[in-house]
Parts: C-alpha cells; structure tokens; sequence
C-alpha cells in the first residue's frame, strides 16, 4: 500500500513544474537532496598498483605517408 502512494506521489511531482514553488523551499529541497545523494555516494578505492604500458604509441602525423602506397 505505502508503495503505491509512493509511486503515485511520484508520477504526480513528474507532471508538475517547480515555477510555483518559493525560492526558500527550492533552496531547502536542494540542500536535503544534495545530502542524501552525498550519504549515498560510494567513494572507489583502486586496491591494485598501476600497470606499466608495454611499449609507446606515436602519434599518426597526418602529413606522413606510407611508402608502400605512395
């Protein structure tokens, strides 16, 4: 029950702007939002070392030409 008037509240703020909404509660609605996606927020950790390239890769000159070609 509690899921569906979730998901009904949800599709209802879908179809409505926030033009009528004041600035105070805009400014409100975005700090508790920034704070919960930041608390939700996974920080990644490399746990291996870094790889060495194996060998370089020049850069393709344009103005170079194969020999073979011509």
């Amino acid at each position: 029950m509690w899921s569906e008037q979730l998901e009904a509240v949800r599709e209802e703020l879908k179809k409505r702007g926030l033009g009528d909404v004041p600035t105070v509660k805009l400014v409100e609605v975005l700090e508790t939002l920034s704070e919960k996606l930041s608390s939700e927020a996974y920080k990644i950790e490399f746990k291996s070392e870094p790889h060495e390239v194996p060998y370089e890769i020049e850069p393709l000159n344009s103005i170079q030409q194969d020999v073979r070609y011509g």
